[in-house]
Parts: C-alpha cells; sequence; structure tokens
C-alpha cells in the first residue's frame, strides 16, 4: 500500500514538457487492480491543511478509480470529477452533465452488479477510432490531457469504455468523463482483432482475431468467424456488399425492407426493429430480427452515393454461434470507416 506524502508542485514548464513527450495512445500505462489495494490518494498540504482528494499521476488515478468503480464508492468519485462532466457513447449520443446525474446513470445503466474493470493494455485508440484523437472527442475546453480504455464495461461486462481525465488550472487531475463503446473494439475480449482493408470497396474495419476473409470480388466481401463451413446457426458471418445508390437514401432502404418483411410475416411478428446510429459521419440504419435462410440482422449506409449493405447471421438469440454473431457485429460497427 503507498504511503501518504506530501507532493511537490512541478513547474509548469516540466509539466509541459512531460506531457509533449507523451503519447496519444495509450495515453497511460495500464497498472493492475488486483492484489492489495494501493492507497489511490495523494495528500497536498494547502495552508497548513491535508487534501485528501488531490492527484497529479495519472497512473494513481487511474488505479484509484477503477477501484472506486467496481465498490460503488460514490463519494469518492464525485469528489473527483469534473463539473460539467462528460457521458457519451462512440457512434451515439454525448452529453456534459453534473457528477450527481452522471453517476445515477453510471450504476443504473452503465454497469453490472458484479464489475470487473480491467485496464486494456497497449490500445490504440486512434487507430480504432479511425484517427480520431481520442483527447479531442470532449470539448477542448475541458482540458482532457490523458485518456486510457477499460474493457468489462456495461451490464454484462461486454463492453468497453474511455476514461478522459482532465489537467486543471492548479495542476490537479481529474475525472472528465466516460464514453462507452457498445461490445468494444479492442479485442481485449476476444483475444485479439485484425484489420481488414478493401480499397475498391472503400472502406476498412477490424475484426475479431482468427476470422476468415475468403477472397472478395468487385462488389461485395464475406468475413467468417473462427469455425467450420458456411455461416449459419453455428458459425457467425459478415457479408457487406457496395452498389450504386442511385439517389436511395439509407433510412428509405432500411424502412422499405422493415415494412415489407412485417407485411410477409403478418401478425405476431416482432422482427424488423429499426436501430439509428452515426457511422464515420454518416446515418446508419439497422435492421434486426429479419427472417431467412437464417435470422438475419442487416445495417444499411450510403456514402458519396454508394449504398453500403451489411448482413450479420445468426440473429437469433438461441442460435449457438449468436454471441459470436454479436462480436462480430460490435467490431464491425465500431470500426467501420470510409477509405474514399
Amino acid at each position: 500500500m503507498l504511503r501518504k506524502q506530501p507532493i511537490r508542485i512541478l513547474p509548469l514548464l516540466s509539466l509541459i514538457a512531460m506531457l509533449v513527450l507523451s503519447s496519444c495512445a495509450p495515453l497511460i500505462q495500464p497498472v493492475t487492480t488486483s492484489g492489495t489495494a494501493p492507497t489511490p490518494i495523494l495528500t497536498e498540504v494547502k495552508g497548513g491543511v491535508d487534501n485528501p482528494n488531490v492527484f497529479v499521476d495519472p497512473a494513481v488515478l487511474q488505479a484509484a478509480l477503477l477501484q472506486v468503480l467496481a465498490a460503488h464508492d460514490t463519494e469518492n468519485l464525485q469528489q473527483w470529477m469534473t463539473d460539467p462532466f462528460f457521458t457519451g457513447t462512440w457512434r451515439g449520443d454525448r452529453f456534459d452533465t453534473s457528477p450527481a446525474d452522471a453517476l445515477k446513470s453510471l450504476y443504473a445503466d452503465q454497469l453490472g452488479a458484479e464489475i470487473h474493470l480491467e485496464p486494456v493494455k497497449n490500445a490504440d485508440l486512434k487507430a480504432l477510432l479511425g484517427g480520431t484523437d481520442p483527447l479531442s472527442i470532449p470539448s477542448g475546453e475541458a482540458g482532457v490531457m490523458y485518456a486510457f480504455l477499460v474493457s468489462g464495461w456495461g451490464k454484462d461486462g461486454r463492453d468497453e469504455a474511455i476514461l478522459f481525465i482532465t489537467l486543471q488550472a492548479d495542476d490537479n487531475l481529474k475525472w472528465h468523463g466516460w464514453m462507452q463503446i457498445r461490445g468494444g473494439f479492442s479485442g481485449a475480449r476476444l483475444g485479439g482483432i485484425q484489420p481488414y482493408k478493401n480499397d475498391a470497396l472503400g472502406f476498412s474495419l477490424y475484426l475479431p482475431k482468427g476470422c476468415e476473409v475468403p477472397d472478395p470480388n468487385a462488389s461485395a466481401v464475406l468475413f467468417l468467424a473462427p469455425g467450420v463451413g458456411h455461416p449459419d446457426e453455428n458459425r457467425a458471418g459478415a457479408f457487406i456488399s457496395v452498389e450504386p445508390a442511385n439517389g436511395r437514401t439509407a433510412e428509405q432502404v432500411a424502412t422499405q425492407l422493415a415494412e415489407k418483411t412485417k407485411v410477409e410475416m403478418g401478425a405476431g411478428y416482432t422482427g424488423a426493429a429499426i436501430t439509428v446510429m452515426d457511422i464515420d459521419g454518416e446515418p446508419a440504419y439497422s435492421v434486426s430480427g429479419l427472417p431467412g435462410q437464417d435470422v438475419n440482422r442487416q445495417l444499411f449506409m450510403v456514402h458519396n452515393d454508394l449504398l453500403y449493405s451489411l448482413m450479420f447471421v445468426p440473429d437469433s438469440p438461441r442460435a449457438a454461434a449468436y454471441s459470436q454473431m454479436e462480436d462480430m457485429y460490435a467490431m464491425i460497427v465500431n470500426t467501420f470507416h470510409f477509405t474514399k
């Protein structure tokens, strides 16, 4: 356990030099949270009075956050948070809110009853974000200086989150917010990732490690999860095709498919629900629970008057490969970027 000791205020020039030399991703060397928990708080003497909630070392603040998040220690968390506090979802909504409201959402919606957060080692956040500097995601006025990725986020522990650390005017560090990545994108839970780029079709993405990519043709490519045989209930697969949009929007294509399916399936059918998200600056429409040889999920985007159609199988919780499909879907959706 670390001993509490007075800290020395770093000279401004030394602090600036240290920050310039640090890289964007990973911005903080991961630290372990197992074993005896270190004393997470550094003490600073101001006017002869100890202040037990002052941090100057980002690695120490990182370790402290993971410990108190798992312990549901909202009292300490609120003291370590900025006001306003940033919350968001990758390729979803982002908000500035109060620390109190953020903590309510944190334990009601973001984290499960059993919390096992781990820092993701060597995560190249800028590459995973398609070239976006993670420090630029919150408002520039926030003064975010560090960002690190953790796994084990979400109600079922399958998500990831980027935690943002800001440098205050008094040279102390505060937790400024989180951005949830639904399903994750680092591959930490899956054993790794592999990049894929198709210049002819105009996109790049990451896949779970071990996926197969049979020879693509001029308008489509197939991705197969680890396994044997064709994509079906026992092996997940994803199919991406590109064709001229001819003036159609992604919303029109998705809506037409959903309505047609509901009519054909008749009363009692509860599938064809549409989810809207933003993927690399374009609106994307995902239609779930579609009937076919295997129940499938389809997603549509239009970019440069090209219609990108993505199909994922099997989209049935009863299928053996459903979790495998969900992992492939999350990885592709979270890391898809247009290249032309």
